[in-house]
């Protein structure tokens, strides 16, 4: 942005200091260009990218995604399928969306950058930009990053001719009556039935040889560890008085001298030599030292296939306690409700392979869970197509059923709309676009294998339809100008011409 406000300012000087740079790259710093011939990295729409642009571009997303411009990255990283892909599918995508642009003579101006960049929320205070917010993101965010303002302004460019061409791929996108009615079913409350799949009988059951569990063991054998074991001595100050009946002000003032003390205690503590148990207790703190436990905060049992008790600590300490080292044995400050913690690291554990009689209970519980998951999942899809075969039959459904030796359950009443995460809420989902006495597909829920066959669906709610049918529009709309977008991005590309220069793994 400073860059934008200098260009329109003494641009004379800026003009001769432009020239001299140039003049001075030209005389005196010649680069020999065949020794960028192992930088190069690509070609697309004829022109050669090296090492350096990759890193710019790379850089540019890094930016992008700390300024929250997420509709931006997901446009140009939709079809990716893992991290690495985002990196590498915003890169190329990049270079689509500049050339694109240039074709289409797509240029913001420096006012539309200056306005933009003042309009994210990253460099605003209640809605008014903020340069101090601005300068600081400059040192702290950028300038460690070996980036400088200019790429902010590239980024921003490049972020408004990517909205200008998206509208103009997206311009003949409509929505149809059939469309908002089928993503209106949303707000239909249906009535279903639930089918249960049986556990499986004894005898189904399937075993485990001792062949498979000595293959399974050389094949996971170093993945076959014992657990990683700590104990630790614990300081613990608490606030003086009943937190459920003190006062605000007097609960607030009890937290602070908690802190305060816990603090002297945790700065004393890094002192070389420091004796933490005495420390600890001169700062009348409750000391516990915990025997080994893990990861999970499970005691060490009598072999490694067994666990003891859990120790006696929130959760967040458990998890500082396996972040120490030799090299860091005292953890950070963890408040915990109305008390705060201080561990040091005792005995450490490290983990060792398992001999095979050691993880052969271990083993055996890994294959009988998954081999009876997968029997039970057969189980399932047996039942269901047997089902749904006889009702496309012309079978009444719960005829059908009987004659498999299974029952359902009506669950009535049921909004596909809700944000709740029970088993209710999962069923009304699951059959939000299913037709009346059509049958799911097999799912798995906390209480096993089930699979629904929808009953009916309620009237839309004219209320709950006047409140969210606008809604309903802008949102499917939007999803459709999207997906036209990135299938417009994905022809683009395929015309762009890019080729490696190096074998890609």
């Amino acid at each position: 942005m400073i860059t934008i406000l200098r260009r329109n300012q003494r641009w004379l000087l800026f003009i001769v200091a432009v020239l001299t740079i140039v003049a001075f790259a030209w005389l005196y710093n010649r680069t020999d260009t065949e020794k960028l011939g192992a930088n190069k990295i690509a070609q697309i729409y004829g022109r050669t990218l090296y090492q350096i642009d990759i890193d710019r571009a790379v850089r540019l997303q890094q930016l992008a995604a700390i300024l929250g411009m997420n509709e931006f990255l997901m446009s140009l990283t939709a079809t990716a399928e893992s991290q690495g892909a985002m990196v590498e599918e915003f890169v190329w995508n990049l270079q689509v969306l500049g050339h694109e642009s240039e074709l289409l003579w797509l240029k913001p101006g420096d006012v539309q950058v200056l306005d933009a960049i003042k309009a994210l929320p990253a460099f605003s205070t209640n809605g008014v930009f903020d340069r101090k917010k601005y300068a600081a993101f400059l040192g702290e965010q950028l300038a460690p990053r070996g980036m400088t303002e200019r790429h902010l302004e590239d980024l921003i460019r490049s972020s408004l001719a990517f909205e200008t061409l998206r509208k103009l791929v997206a311009s003949p996108v409509v929505l149809t009556d059939w469309e908002i009615r089928q993503t209106m079913r949303m707000f239909q409350k249906v009535d279903v039935l639930v089918v249960r799949v049986p556990e499986l009988a004894d005898s189904e059951k399937p075993k485990a040889t001792d062949e498979e569990v000595a293959s399974y063991y050389e094949k996971n054998k170093a993945q076959l560890l014992t657990p990683d074991y700590r104990s630790v001595t614990v300081a613990e100050v608490r606030t003086e008085g009943d937190p459920q009946t003190t006062d605000k002000k007097a609960r607030m003032a009890a937290l602070q001298k908690a802190a305060e003390a816990i603090s002297a205690l945790h700065e004393k503590a890094q002192q070389p030599g420091a004796d933490f148990a005495a420390l600890a207790a001169g700062a009348q703190a409750v000391v516990t030292e915990t025997p080994l436990f893990d990861a999970q905060g499970f005691t060490k049992g009598a072999t490694p296939a067994e666990k003891g008790g859990a120790v006696a600590l929130p959760r967040p300490v458990v998890a500082e306690v396996f972040r120490l080292s030799a090299a860091r044995p005292l953890g950070e400050i963890i408040q915990d409700g109305n008390s705060f913690f201080v561990v040091k690291l005792g005995k450490e554990e490290v983990p060792r392979p398992l001999a095979l009689d050691e993880a052969r209970t271990k083993i055996l519980a890994l294959l009988l869970s998954e081999k009876t998951n997968s029997t039970l999942r057969a189980k399932a899809d047996g039942f269901r197509e047997s089902i749904a075969k006889a009702v496309a039959d012309g079978a009444d459904f719960s005829g059908a059923l009987k004659s498999q030796g299974l029952v359902s359950e009506e669950v009535a009443g049921l909004e596909p709309w809700s944000q709740t995460m029970d088993e209710k809420a999962f069923f009304a989902r699951a059959s939000s676009e299913m037709d009346e006495k059509e049958i799911s597909a097999v799912e798995r829920g906390p209480k096993g294998y089930y699979f629904l066959c929808l009953k009916s669906r309620h009237p839309v709610d004219p209320a709950l339809a006047a409140t969210r049918q606008t809604e309903v529009e802008k949102s499917l709309l939007e999803r459709k100008q999207m997906l036209l977008f990135i299938e417009w991005l994905r022809l683009a590309r395929e015309k762009s011409d890019l080729r490696f220069f190096h074998q890609r793994s």
